[in-house]
């Protein structure tokens, strides 16, 4: 019995051996299958533009199928500490770096990662110095709309600054376009592309006009200006007060200083069910107060029914203004 006892002690002795060494084995080759190889070093690095507070720069791509992107490095100074350097990553081999000063020299280099979080080397270093040297461009697309629906306002909006080193613009407001050359136009300064004027006089034209301003504070030429004014309500006058009508209604209402066009809906609810709208031009004599259309929409208007129109008024491109709406009944 004892004997028994002996030999199973050695056999589980001997299992426990086995097992060890079988584990020593696999870990001692440190073989498991991780990838610990960096990719290449990213070579021929160069700056292909340089200046207004911005550096372009490109790099010969690194042929590896594992790889994941490259880490851009710069710092102001003549070499590249990564712990203190500003970083950027891309998947190109190019890339524009912003919001440089002007008058120091930066260092720059280029290092690639895999996607096993392997990082070469940094590549050879170029450096140069960012200066300013042009002023920035006029602001463009600038447009305007006036609005006259539920209070007046003014919007104008504009295309928005894309170089490097932009910084806001500024908004000049006149009664007339050689005002707006006078100082005392300045409104205000702005990071957006548009702006909401609610301090505006119905029937009075405004002019508008942008500059674009630098980090070096340099200030573009003005753009071309645009103006525009907020119209007064278009008063209708007949039919009104659920006038009696035939089927082809004549519609007339008063002219509106600074329309260039009138836009005639017909709805047969109060609010909304349009059959018809047309467009009439504004009238080009000033004598003439009223204006004149009659209705020739192709849903024929029925006997004892009750229809509704309101009339809005443009003074660019879209409506400015409008009237009430006024309820006519046909015969």
């Amino acid at each position: 019995m004892k004997t028994r006892s002996v030999q199973y002690f050695y056999s589980i002795i001997l299992c426990m051996l086995l097992i060890s060494l079988l584990s020593g084995c696999s870990s001692s080759t440190g073989d498991s299958g991780e990838d610990i190889t960096p990719p290449a070093v990213p070579s021929g690095l160069k700056i292909t533009e340089i200046g207004n507070g911005a550096a372009s720069l490109s790099w010969n791509p690194v042929s590896d199928s594992g790889l994941k992107e490259y880490i851009v490095y710069w710092i102001a100074g003549e070499d590249i500490d990564t712990l203190r350097a500003d970083r950027d990553s891309t998947t190109n081999n190019y890339i524009t770096i912003v919001d440089l000063d002007y008058d120091r020299i930066y260092s720059f280099s280029v290092s690639s990662l895999d996607k096993s979080g392997n990082e070469s080397a940094l590549s050879a270093l170029e450096s140069g110095m960012p200066s300013k040297t042009t002023f920035p461009d006029p602001p463009s697309g600038l447009d305007i709309v006036a609005v006259n629906i539920d209070s007046s306002l003014i919007t104008v909006y504009w295309d928005k600054n894309e170089e490097p080193d932009f910084e806001y613009y500024k908004l000049f407001r006149a009664l007339s376009a050689v005002e707006l050359e006078d100082s005392t136009s300045f409104v205000t300064t702005l990071t957006d592309e548009i702006y909401y004027d609610v301090d505006v006089d119905v029937g009075i034209t405004y002019y508008y006009r942008l500059t674009a301003v630098d980090k070096g504070d340099w200030e573009s030429a003005p753009s071309e200006p645009v103006y525009d004014l907020v119209l007064p309500a278009v008063t209708l006058l007949s039919p009104v007060n659920r006038e009696s009508t035939g089927t082809t209604p004549t519609f007339q209402w008063e002219s509106v200083e600074g329309a260039v066009q009138y836009k005639l809906f017909v709805l047969t609810d109060y609010i909304g069910g349009e059959i018809w709208n047309t467009e009439v031009e504004a009238n080009k004599n000033e004598w003439e107060k009223t204006v004149n259309i009659n209705y020739n929409g192709n849903t024929k208007l029925k006997a004892g029914e009750t229809y509704y129109w309101v009339v809005g008024a443009i003074s660019k491109k879209e409506i400015n203004s409008k009237s009430n709406i006024e309820a006519f009944r046909v015969q």
